[in-house]
């Protein structure tokens, strides 16, 4: 955020210097974004979804409107996934500015850069899933996919695996059915020596993936009967979270829209503010913590691909059982 030098002024024009940081989308040169208050259209505020109402508040940070001043982004970047093969090109290149000079900063931050200026309703369907994917949980409102919420380790290893087997076999068996070449996977599994040593140090990153993103790794022996392993996760569950006082944050997302619409129209109107809008609003805004993960650090993370993903175990694993001496892990 931007800091205020409070040296030489007087309390006012410090005051005004402050109040700029959150209203830097108000003023020249960002003439192009748009600040349409589309919901006050809506029959029922409480019936938006609230990544939109997030998207909407968070697209107006002045964490957003610094980087914009400073890398001068002031029109619409061409919008595409830090996961995407040609996107990693691009952020190597000294030909793509917006890419390199936005390097290491949180996916969300990232993604409003590229695409805040517009608002929620005009966003293109590819642009919404890059919000999604990107903005994790904010301020309540979790946009993240039940696989990104929980997810097995040993099964995300299994997967890689999978993966590899099914790209090695894809250009010799063009012509083979999906069920059929789900046998193939399957029997190439069951035969590849993968040995401790490797799903060991395959775990190990996962875990390590996990520690850094904040979450919560429990072992659980496999033997145990699924009553039995709910009531123990459930404990552990609840001890870390006293431990570590982890607080769900309560989601006030109806709130915020009409929030913006009464700071900005006092803003825009110059009209005395009688109902501390901007202090409400301010409050709002600051409370809003972008997970720290930056573009690229994990290429399939994105929901889609989760499910994909999931959704390819499985089929593999039911194409096992008329394989012989099969054994994951």
């Amino acid at each position: 955020m931007i800091n205020v030098n409070q040296k030489g002024r007087s309390t006012k024009e410090t005051r005004e210097t402050f109040r700029a940081q959150y209203s830097w989308h108000l003023r020249a040169p960002f003439t192009n974004f748009d600040r349409e208050h589309w919901w006050e259209r809506q029959s029922d505020i409480n019936k938006i979804e609230p990544e939109a109402a997030l998207y909407e508040l968070a697209r107006r940070h002045p964490i957003i409107g610094a980087l914009r001043s400073r890398f001068q982004l002031t029109d619409l970047q061409e919008v595409e996934s830090p996961h995407s093969a040609r996107a990693k090109k691009r952020k190597q290149s000294s030909g793509n500015p917006p890419f390199k000079q936005l390097q290491g900063l949180p996916s969300a931050v990232h993604c409003l850069c590229l695409i805040g200026l517009k608002t929620w309703r005009d966003l293109t369907g590819r642009e919404m899933d890059f919000w999604i994917d990107t903005v994790g949980s904010i301020k309540g409102v979790d946009c993240r996919s039940d696989l990104e919420r929980c997810c097995s380790l040993n099964n995300e290893v299994i997967i890689d695996v999978l993966v590899g087997l099914a790209a090695k076999l894809k250009h010799r068996h063009k012509a083979k059915s999906h069920t059929e070449f789900n046998r193939l996977v399957a029997r190439d599994f069951v035969k590849c020596n993968f040995s401790d040593q490797e799903y060991e140090q395959a775990i190990a990153e996962y875990a390590k993936f996990a520690i850094r993103n904040d979450y919560l790794v429990i072992a659980v022996a496999r033997d145990l009967r699924t009553d039995e392993a709910r009531l123990l996760l459930e404990r552990q569950y609840r001890e870390h979270q006293r431990l570590y006082r982890v607080l769900k944050q309560r989601s006030r997302y109806p709130n915020w829209l009409p929030l913006i619409s009464e700071f900005e129209n006092n803003e825009i109107t110059q009209q005395k503010d009688t109902t501390h809008a901007f202090v409400r609003y301010r409050r709002a805004v600051d409370l809003i913590h972008f997970p720290n993960i930056g573009p690229g650090v994990h290429p399939t993370r994105c929901r889609h691909i989760l499910a994909a993903r999931d959704f390819f175990l499985k089929e593999v694993l039911n194409s096992l059982s008329g394989v012989a001496g099969s054994d994951p892990k």
